[in-house]
């Protein structure tokens, strides 16, 4: 399963047209969530362990506190474990 680790990664990895392949990868899901197709981001992270998908919802809620929210109950998160580590925290970016 991939990590957060393995998501951070992504911004040292090149992707046109984009900056990185971490805005086209967090862009992507936006772009499913806007459109209706949430059963294409849950298939999307059901290779991602609880973790990942938990710093995606926190990569939303810092960009679009809406789509935080629905990708939180899309993907099932436990309201008890919504805890992020800092040096993750730290690692998100403010827009896609």
């Amino acid at each position: 399963m991939a990590t957060v680790e393995d998501i951070i990664k992504m911004k040292n990895l090149q992707m046109a047209p984009f900056e990185n392949k971490y805005k086209w990868f967090f862009l992507n899901i936006e772009n499913d969530l806007l459109s209706s197709r949430p059963g294409k981001v849950k298939y999307l992270l059901n290779e991602y362990d609880y973790q990942a998908k938990l710093y995606v919802v926190h990569q939303f809620m810092e960009v679009n506190e809406n789509l935080g929210n629905e990708l939180f109950t899309l993907l099932e998160l436990d309201v008890e474990n919504t805890f992020m580590e800092k040096k993750y925290i730290d690692e998100m970016v403010s827009y896609f």
